[in-house]
């Protein structure tokens, strides 16, 4: 499972760094090592993100179980919201370059 979750980051990573390379406009004779080490980079700090929340809701669920039911909710709710913005934000644009 590790293995396909970190394919599908790399994968996504580099359609992101390309869009970032156009916008950038960058010229580098060495654009494939710098798109890999952007892109590990940020898999690497997704791997900290996690560890660090991971640890910390592993500390919650043992401390207080209406605490972790709380805080699984709240977490939802945020990513939710940001989906939700996200989502609108682009249809909006879309809409508008229409």
């Amino acid at each position: 499972m590790v293995s396909i979750t970190t394919a599908i980051g790399l994968l996504h990573g580099f359609g992101f760094s390309f869009v970032l390379h156009k916008l950038l406009q960058v010229d580098s004779p060495d654009i494939w090592q710098s798109l890999l080490a952007f892109n590990v980079g940020v898999e690497f700090g997704q791997l900290v993100i996690i560890l660090v929340a991971w640890s910390l809701f592993h500390l919650i669920q043992r401390s207080n179980a209406r605490a972790w039911r709380l805080s699984r909710w709240g977490i939802a709710a945020a990513c939710a919201m940001v989906a939700v913005f996200w989502t609108i934000q682009r249809a909006a644009t879309a809409i508008a370059a229409i």
